[in-house]
């Protein structure tokens, strides 16, 4: 019902005319999309000289690391090694493409994810020992070896005790994989590459997989790109649990839930939040859409309009977007 009275609200001030054959009539869980059969390896850090390993799953939520370990300070600067990158992903858009999909985790959660530049130090697949640690946080296209072959991305990390004996990630790299590109080329090429990198930079921060199929973060089976690209609820807890909720967490998970429900409208499927006028907004270049949020109230400026219309409290759609799975 939500979902047919947001898209009302919409396109009722847009003069857009949508037939009833449209589907606005979803279930409680709004748009579902079906698992694709691809696979990643992502393995959670380790303390000492022990190998990385995957924490279990314990519970039907999220999984953090049975030993809570988080970047401290909240702050993750990552480098970029362009070294055999595929040809059609150019140095800018990748950097451009990093650091939005990081974005999406800033958006819900109080951490800041720097892609600060590039270099020639190649990601490291699976930290084994502390000779596996440089400090230095890399992602970059690799080869990967046979046993994680049927993987498209992995993510590798360590952890050491700080001085207040907090578990604190000093280590994280990224490795994509050169033999499975071909899902990351076409049209759809930065919508999959982007679900991917969305999903691997909750690990870089330290999230495991999830128990909730309503997740970016679900593993069993993995779901659809497009899926990916939109963080849900679950996500935001977990990411929330570890560095505490961003000051407009609620607002960017609405934006998110607006997103699943309304891709027709909020093209492309996947930006991140920036300031516009002092208030962080959402502004989908294809459709000519925009998501604002400022005063609590949510706002959203019509295909290529000017004037910002009024849509409500933000904790009202809250409401909506949180018993949806977001």
């Amino acid at each position: 019902m939500y979902r047919w009275i947001w898209r009302t609200l919409i396109l009722g001030w847009t003069g857009l005319v949508v037939g009833c054959g449209d589907g606005e009539l979803t279930s409680s869980a709004g748009t579902v999309i079906s698992p694709s059969r691809h696979k990643r390896s992502d393995f959670s850090g380790a303390t000492g000289d022990i190998p990385a390993k995957s924490a279990p799953v314990e519970q039907p939520q999220y999984v953090l690391h049975q030993a809570r370990a988080r970047l401290i300070p909240a702050v993750l600067q990552v480098y970029y090694n362009p070294t055999d990158a595929p040809a059609h992903w150019d140095l800018a858009s990748m950097l451009a493409l990093l650091q939005r999909t990081a974005n999406k985790w800033s958006d819900v959660c109080n951490v800041r994810i720097e892609v600060i530049g590039t270099t020639g130090v190649k990601p490291v697949m699976q930290k084994q020992s502390a000779v596996d640690v440089d400090g230095l946080s890399v992602i970059g296209w690799l080869v990967f070896p046979t046993d994680l072959a049927s993987f498209s991305g992995n993510v590798s990390w360590w952890y050491r005790t700080n001085a207040d004996r907090l578990p604190a990630i000093v280590d994280a790299d990224m490795g994509l994989n050169l033999s499975r590109v071909s899902r990351f080329t076409g049209e759809s090429a930065a919508l999959n590459l982007g679900g991917l990198l969305t999903h691997e930079w909750g690990h870089m921060l330290g999230i495991s997989h999830s128990n909730t199929s309503q997740s970016v973060m679900f593993a069993a089976p993995y779901n659809s790109y497009t899926f990916q690209n939109s963080l849900r609820g679950d996500d935001a807890a977990a990411c929330a649990d570890l560095y505490g909720a961003a000051p407009h967490a609620q607002a960017m998970r609405v934006f998110n839930w607006a997103e699943q429900v309304l891709p027709d409208l909020l093209q492309p499927l996947g930006v991140s939040s920036t300031l516009v006028d002092g208030f962080p907004t959402r502004e989908y270049s294809q459709t000519g859409f925009a998501l604002q949020v400022r005063a609590e109230r949510i706002y959203y400026r019509p295909g290529f309009q000017q004037a910002w219309i009024d849509l409500g409290l933000v904790s009202d759609w809250f409401a909506v977007a949180s018993s949806q799975g977001f």
